[in-house]
């Protein structure tokens, strides 16, 4: 199914099925490590063993989230309450007592159930996690919040980039980055940025997490061997970043050109990162700008991008690349399961029949709304789990009554990338692929509308 066409949900049946399910949560849980190291040895543990971040981690927790929950009425030049809400040092004068939540005003005002709460009504409350955050943050004494990450201080060079917040640094620094690559591996380099995150503020343990998320999905969003660390471009301020794709094999050019009659021709020029670029609703192309014309001589028309789009959001790259269609573009991902498995390199059933594959049930499941089956087969990168999901408990659907022959709706496959880390398959009882599988079997409860997705 390497065709452009495909991909994209034009071949008749293969996304239009709605009676599946699918989320394995659990038992295979693989930590990508690429987040910095002295977070993670600072850390401790709480008696029930949950990890307890040290209070400079908390304390940048706890001002981003008062900076997009509530800086709208308590920060800038707005106190409402005479409460600003990044001034640290104000809020223990005024609305915190250090040590003791129970005795702040701030507290009281986010655990409230009556017209003091806050935020105030219209407003989503704080979810429980956040509630909990801002409690052991008081609790540790309420540290000092960090301060934010400075924008750029240099001096303009290009006037038609200074009015955008930004754009001037992520532009030259990508264009420094071009001229000191050899001229053989600057069209494989593709760039993104998280620079306009300071325009609003922002702490370096809040940029250096979209960093680290960064490096997760790229990694989840590869079929090669090693894993890839991005490359910071811009030190001390660490905004944009340098990703060789030929190491992600998002280089090759899997697809087809199709004509009226559905046929293959020729191959298409685009390879798998310009989906990205085709996707991307951020682009600029800045006019009369003399950086950005020289980046378009020197990078932009040698790389033949799909689009003039010198540089990608890491935010929107995050989000949008680990959901379908991106997701099942980067990883290729068949139409039906049986290609699934021959691309794997499994056998299920042969598995089954040779004692190979390890099959549980249970009759309540955190997922599935009816009882589940799981099955592991091994794998060459690791192993292949599959899920089996039903519409009810009853008949020839209840696994007990047959747990050797199943007649599910649909089902999970969780498997092990070539880079050890997961890769994600929704299908429907037939084994045609799903972009996502009906909340009226299985859910996500981690998930806004409980809708479990294929992808991360």
């Amino acid at each position: 199914m390497s065709t452009l066409a495909a991909r994209r949900g034009k071949t008749p049946g293969n996304r239009m099925l709605a009676s599946t399910v699918y989320r394995l949560i659990g038992p295979l849980a693989i930590a990508l490590t690429l987040c910095s190291l002295s977070r993670a040895e600072t850390s401790k543990s709480a008696p029930n063993g949950d990890a307890v971040p040290p209070p400079a981690d908390l304390a940048a927790r706890v001002k981003e989230l008062f900076r997009v929950r509530c800086f709208e009425c308590h920060g800038g030049t707005r106190t409402n309450g005479g409460i600003k809400i990044l001034d640290s040092k104000l809020l223990l004068e005024n609305a915190v007592v250090a040590g003791k939540p129970e005795e702040s005003l701030l507290f009281e005002l986010v655990t409230a159930d009556d017209d003091s709460a806050m935020p105030p009504a219209g407003q989503p409350r704080l979810a429980a996690n956040d509630v909990d955050a801002i409690r052991r943050w008081i609790a540790a004494g309420a540290p000092e919040f960090p301060g934010d990450v400075a924008v750029s201080n240099k001096d303009s060079q290009d006037a038609a980039l200074a009015a955008v917040s930004g754009a001037e640094h992520v532009l030259t620094t990508i264009l420094d980055h071009v001229r000191s690559t050899r001229i053989s591996d600057r069209t494989y380099f593709r760039y993104f940025s998280i620079n306009h995150l300071l325009t609003g503020g922002a702490t370096r343990e809040e940029l250096d997490l979209h960093a680290d998320a960064f490096a997760k999905a790229i990694n989840h969003l590869s079929l090669e061997a090693s894993l890839v660390r991005p490359t910071a471009l811009d030190e001390p301020q660490r905004t944009v970043f340098a990703v060789d794709i030929r190491k992600l094999g998002w280089h090759k050019q899997p697809f087809h050109v199709h004509d009226e009659d559905g046929q293959a021709n020729e191959r298409s020029p685009l390879n798998l990162f310009d989906l990205v670029l085709l996707e991307y609703p951020y682009a600029a192309i800045y006019e009369d700008s003399e950086t950005f014309d020289r980046l378009a001589d020197e990078y932009l028309l040698p790389a033949n991008l799909a689009r003039p789009v010198p540089y990608v959001r890491i935010d929107w790259f995050v989000s949008t690349a680990t959901q379908p269609p991106l997701y099942e573009d980067f990883l290729q991902l068949p139409t039906t399961f049986s290609e699934l498995e021959t691309g794997i390199g499994i056998d299920t059933a042969a598995n089954v029949a040779d004692g190979l594959a390890k099959r549980a049930g249970m009759a309540v499941s955190g997922v599935s709304r009816n009882n589940r089956v799981v099955e592991r087969h091994p794998s060459k990168h690791g192993a292949f789990w599959q899920s089996f999901d039903f519409r009810s408990s009853k008949g020839r659907e209840n696994i007990f009554q047959d747990p050797l022959r199943l007649h599910p709706t649909g089902g999970e496959m969780l498997f092990n990338l070539p880079n050890g880390l997961q890769g994600y398959y929704l299908a429907t009882g037939e084994g045609r692929y799903l972009d996502s599988a009906p909340t009226d079997i299985v859910t996500d409860k981690f998930a806004e509308n409980k809708t479990v997705r294929n992808g991360l």
